[in-house]
């Protein structure tokens, strides 16, 4: 039997971010919050001070460099479900995630990889700012535990309702 792909799951972002414009900029606008606050936390947290142009230098950077990261994420996510329809017949469930260990074993490894990214990303970003070793790890650390994508393990079966 010949494999159909199902596109709905790639169109339907695209379709929102090309005539919603209005709805995109909420997400992108939460996820550069959300940013700022770890890294502004945690420099505060370890006694780092940074002047006002480079903390925003360097909460830009982690901003742009989280979207990277996520989007080498959703790359690997649509390589490996290749390889493994290929060679074992299997499909990663993406519309019920949790319904199949396969997927779940495979989406919480791509998510533990683009944490770690983010980890190592933001670790060097840090340090390229001026911050000290330890303190420029533990930035690393919480923005690789707190932003790693986990909504990539959400169903989006439920966005299909």
């Amino acid at each position: 039997m010949k494999r159909v792909p199902i596109l709905y799951n790639v169109i339907f972002p695209i379709w929102m971010a090309i005539f919603i414009p209005p709805f995109t900029l909420i997400p992108l606008l939460g996820n550069l919050l959300i940013d700022g606050s770890v890294i502004y936390l945690t420099l505060k947290r370890n006694g780092v001070v940074l002047d006002g142009g480079k903390l925003r230098k360097l909460i830009l950077q982690a901003w742009v460099m989280g979207f990277v990261v996520d989007l080498i994420g959703v790359g690997l996510l649509f390589l490996l479900n290749d390889v493994l329809y290929r060679f074992f017949a299997i499909e990663i469930d993406f519309f019920w995630v949790w319904k199949d260990p396969v997927s779940v074993i495979v989406l919480a490894l791509i998510v533990a990889v683009c944490g770690t990214l983010i980890f190592m990303v933001n670790r060097w970003l840090a340090r390229r700012a001026g911050v000290v070793e330890p303190a420029a790890f533990r930035v690393g650390l919480a923005m690789g535990i707190i932003t790693a994508p986990y909504l990539f393990l959400v169903p989006t079966g439920y966005l299909m309702i």
